[in-house]
């Protein structure tokens, strides 16, 4: 998959928050002008997610942390590793968040939202050798052999939230998303993967 088809699957979402919001704020050709104070804030929002991976489910743990525009236009940075990695498995990725919050001052709100960026993985491991391996070697293979796999890819995460409102600076948000993998096919499910998530958003300034 080429690196422009994972980046407009995750920018596909801010790039259309980006064009209602200029249109929001185009006056328009009748009615009275009204002014309106923008509201702008901080958050940041730790966030665990329940993945589907090489057919295992899996816990990533991490979060973002950003601003949010006019109490609509959500910009964070974000990242995720594999909660329960070990030293012979590791798996991780991060990069940019934007997003459109739909009904901001409602109780119960929406959220498209979308991560582009990069990933790593790492995996290491014993590749044990039979007899008839052996046989069919053309030179003498010893019983077991280590090996190490190191890789770098990029990463598009689309996701949906709904998110409860608690009080002004905390809200509590659940959702689904899809993780995409710039991987060879077969390596790839070493990565992707649907996810569900649950996190605290913690607002300061608005």
């Amino acid at each position: 998959m080429r690196l422009t088809g994972l980046l407009s699957a995750a920018f596909g979402v801010a790039s259309l928050a980006w064009a209602v919001a200029a249109a929001a704020q185009t006056p328009g050709s009748q009615g009275p002008l009204v002014l309106e104070p923008l509201s702008h804030g901080l958050v940041i929002a730790p966030d665990v997610k329940i993945t589907k991976i090489n057919g295992n489910v899996e816990t990533l743990a991490g979060g973002y942390a950003g601003r949010v525009q006019d109490r609509h236009l959500l910009i964070a940075g974000a990242g995720y590793w594999l909660a329960n990695a070990k030293d012979d498995r590791q798996l991780g990725y991060g990069g940019v968040v934007g997003g459109w919050i739909f009904c901001p001052d409602s109780t119960v709100s929406f959220t498209a939202k979308g991560l582009a960026g990069v990933g790593w993985m790492s995996e290491r491991g014993t590749i044990t050798f039979d007899d008839r391996d052996r046989r069919h070697a053309d030179m003498t293979i010893p019983d077991s052999r280590r090996y190490r796999f190191d890789r770098q890819f990029f990463v598009a995460e689309p996701e949906l939230d709904v998110q409860l409102k608690i009080s002004a600076h905390l809200r509590v948000t659940a959702g689904g998303s899809y993780r995409v993998v710039d991987l060879p096919r077969g390596l790839d499910d070493l990565a992707k993967g649907p996810s569900g998530s649950i996190s605290a958003q913690i607002r300061f300034g608005q």
